[in-house]
């Protein structure tokens, strides 16, 4: 079993986004007393760069090896950045042990995981432990992807790896943390 988290993180243009309304000193009547009088203002927002991970389960399960071929999992989900579009983004990925391994005990068995663009993908872009990896993601329009999702996160565990593990009624498990950020 694999349980993960998420985060995001995003460059802030600023501690604090908000509404700034900036008014001129009140205008004297002009001596006329002629009407209308107007005097001007400059609203302004500041919109710093963000970043959401939807969609994520916590939980990845593989379930029970049945003694024959590779295992795989695979998650849909929505990532969104307000940095334009195309947008590029950075997903980086660490674990609670260490390394991509799952484990029980003192026993390991190694695993890998990919990035795909779209959904309902068994391959992608290979994501390495720890090392942050760009890509490029065009349909992501809203924080909540439009209500859907818009990228697959794919952890596969090699028949080998899986052959050479020792046996345990207690599942092997890791807790694998997904941040994604955007790329300025």
């Amino acid at each position: 079993m694999l349980k993960v988290f998420e985060s995001s993180l995003a460059k802030l243009l600023g501690s604090v986004a908000g509404l700034a309304l900036v008014a001129a000193a009140p205008m004297a009547l002009a001596a006329t007393g002629t009407s209308p009088q107007s005097l001007d203002t400059t609203v302004s927002i500041t919109i710093p760069e963000r970043v959401s991970i939807l969609n994520l389960s916590s939980t990845m399960a593989f379930g029970t090896w049945d003694a024959s071929g590779d295992e795989q999992v695979t998650d849909d989900l929505c990532a969104w950045s307000n940095d334009g579009d195309p947008g590029q983004y950075r997903i980086n990925l660490t674990t609670d042990n260490g390394s991509m391994v799952l484990q029980q005990g003192a026993d390991t068995i190694d695993y890998t995981v990919a990035w795909a663009t779209s959904t309902g993908q068994t391959t992608g872009t290979n994501i390495p432990y720890n090392t942050p990896t760009t890509f490029t993601l065009a349909s992501a329009t809203t924080p909540t992807c439009g209500g859907g999702d818009n990228s697959t996160i794919i952890v596969d565990i090699a028949e080998a790896d899986l052959a050479s593990a020792p046996a345990s009624a207690t599942a092997y498990d890791a807790v694998m943390t997904v941040e994604i950020s955007s790329v300025p």
